[in-house]
């Protein structure tokens, strides 16, 4: 939830979706590490810590997600607890 402050809640990590709510209406996810610090592939290219100013993302309600301009929220994700064959 946005109250937790940007922390996990308990185990695996935390993830954030935002929207691009233009007419393209796309999706976008960030992930907060082990390490404390959040990422995201943004396209084709590599995984970065870097937000579309080249900033280190802190907390991906306030980076700079270029078109990606609605926050939606936080959730957990729980390793193993969900297998796509």
């Amino acid at each position: 939830m946005p109250t937790n402050d940007n922390k996990c809640p308990g185990s695996g990590h935390l993830v954030a979706l935002v929207l691009d709510t233009t007419p393209s209406q796309d999706y976008h996810w960030y992930r907060k590490g082990s390490s404390g610090k959040w990422s995201h592939k943004p396209g084709g290219g590599q995984a970065t810590i870097l937000d579309s100013s080249g900033l280190p993302i802190t907390d991906p309600r306030t980076a700079d997600r270029g078109r990606y301009n609605d926050f939606c929220t936080f959730m957990q994700v729980i390793h193993g607890h969900f297998k796509i064959t």
